[in-house]
């Protein structure tokens, strides 16, 4: 016989707090910005995300991490026209309230250059 659980919400034991997930992962943030900076697609528990200069980018949380010990990863959509296709995002601060990116990659004489590119984030770990 099939069960079937209708509700609106669900709440821990207080009637408030969040349910705490058990032996299961998800993720507690994500954002897909536009590479201009100037525009969020879309977005999952982010408040904000601001340009602060080529490549770089801060993100803000609507409900803030549990501690800045969180995961994030990144990932960089490219153009079909690209002539180098290594790109490389790295988290460069995180705290619980927010955390910022760079984006950057190795030129043909081996400088680092930052550069803007559609991004989608993600970010892992407990709330607060």
């Amino acid at each position: 016989m099939t069960s079937v659980l209708n509700v609106d919400s669900i709440a821990a034991k207080d009637g408030t707090s969040p349910v705490a997930l058990t032996k299961q992962s998800a993720a507690k943030a994500w954002h897909n910005a536009a590479s201009n900076g100037a525009s969020v697609n879309d977005s999952f528990n982010m408040s904000g995300y601001t340009d602060t200069g080529t490549g770089n980018g801060a993100h803000s949380f609507t409900n803030n991490m549990g501690n800045a010990n969180y995961a994030t990863m990144s990932k960089i959509l490219m153009n079909s026209g690209a002539t180098t296709s290594h790109r490389t995002i790295y988290t460069s601060t995180q705290a619980t309230a927010n955390y910022s990116e760079e984006t950057f990659y190795l030129n043909a004489a081996a400088e680092l250059v930052a550069e803007d590119r559609q991004r989608l984030s993600v970010a892992h770990g407990d709330l607060a």
